[in-house]
């Protein structure tokens, strides 16, 4: 969900756009709707929008690494990686979890968050671990995945890359942790078949790295197996993903509305295992295009318009994460069902516009200014 003011890249800028707006179309439609089709649509945009953004953090993380480990990588450039991350993640994220608190203190005052550490849980990441986490901050579980992600990649990398040889075939250990984790999710689906596999899967922290893990494996190769990566620019492998996805879209929505016998065979081994493997890998060309298209970053940048929106957007993007479904409620509170009013929505988004922008500016650039003595 992260982004960085220095050395912007249009074209990721675009693709940061395109996720956190999939994810605020797809909390539009409530959980609870009767329409099924409206539901679908709810959680192919919700299920895309955060995909790509575990790709991307992989993808930019990746590269910050990877430049280290080129120039050598110690104690001190990994004390300093932990410390801008976090705090670029953490005021943020535990400015929002205190508004929350009290939200909800005021609003359900005959439930207790309190018992067994549950906010302990929250405030060290492993609230995935937790089902009732679903009913309180539900947008951080993927905030969860992220931070245990940064917190464990770089011992990953030290402990793969020991010499100049191994960084040079660093790739193919990633290949093969990726393997290896779809293998686990694989046959954990196949011994337990979690009945939630939202909880049970999708938030499960070890299951979900792969994705992350893609988005390093991409940044690797355009850093250090150029050859490769200049063969994965080629427009067939564009296709290829693009295809891949509408076929997913295709078959995701018909799940909804077409029963037969295959439906639930196709929901064990595609949707609770191999979904989670194919969609980064899509989404990993996409980024890769997006980053390296001239059109897109020295062309469509240039209509100042297009340029403000997707830049100011990319920008926002961690705060709207973070306090999209506040903002919702509060609509929701004030204007009962406004998802049912075009005119209501578009305040919706304009005021998590508004809000978004405050905050960057006067919290999280403070932050950053501060965050580059690092």
């Amino acid at each position: 969900m992260l982004n960085n003011s220095t050395q912007r890249n249009f074209g990721l800028d675009v693709i940061r756009s395109f996720a956190i707006l999939m994810v605020l179309i797809g909390h539009l439609i409530p959980d609870n709707t009767i329409n099924k089709s409206l539901f679908s649509m709810a959680m192919i945009f919700r299920g895309f929008g955060v995909e790509l953004f575990f790709v991307l953090s992989g993808f930019l993380i990746g590269k910050i690494l990877i430049h280290l480990l080129n120039k050598g990588l110690n104690v001190s450039n990994i004390k300093n990686f932990y410390i801008r991350r976090w705090l670029r993640t953490l005021p943020l994220y535990y400015l929002v979890f205190a508004i929350y608190i009290i939200i909800y203190k005021f609003t359900n005052p005959p439930i207790n968050i309190f018992p067994d550490f549950f906010l302990l849980k929250q405030l060290f990441f492993i609230q995935n671990f937790d089902i009732r986490h679903m009913h309180f901050f539900n947008q951080s579980w993927s905030l969860s995945v992220e931070e245990w992600f940064y917190l464990l990649m770089p011992m990953l990398l030290v402990m793969f890359c020991n010499n100049k040889t191994k960084l040079e075939h660093l790739y193919k250990n990633l290949i093969k942790i990726i393997i290896f984790i779809a293998l686990i999710r694989f046959f954990y689906v196949l011994g337990f078949n979690p009945a939630d596999s939202d909880f049970g899967i999708r938030r499960c922290i070890p299951l979900r790295f792969d994705a992350l893990l893609t988005g390093v494996l991409f940044a690797c190769l355009k850093i250090n197996n150029k050859e490769i990566f200049n063969k994965l620019l080629n427009k067939k492998f564009l296709i290829i993903s693009f295809i891949i996805l509408v076929l997913i879209i295709i078959d995701f929505y018909c799940l909804y509305f077409i029963k037969n016998p295959f439906n639930n065979l196709l929901n064990l081994v595609f949707y609770k295992s191999f979904y989670f493997t194919i969609i980064p890998f899509s989404f990993a060309f996409l980024i890769i295009f997006f980053e390296n298209n001239e059109f897109i970053n020295k062309k469509l940048s240039k209509i100042l318009p297009i340029k403000y929106f997707f830049e100011k957007t990319s920008l926002y993007s961690y705060s709207m994460y973070l306090f999209n479904l506040l903002v919702m409620f509060l609509f929701d509170v004030l204007f009962v069902k406004f998802y049912h009013s075009p005119v209501l929505i578009s305040m919706y988004f304009i005021s998590l516009y508004l809000i978004s922008a405050f905050v960057y500016r006067y919290y999280e650039k403070p932050i950053m200014r501060f965050r580059d003595k690092f």
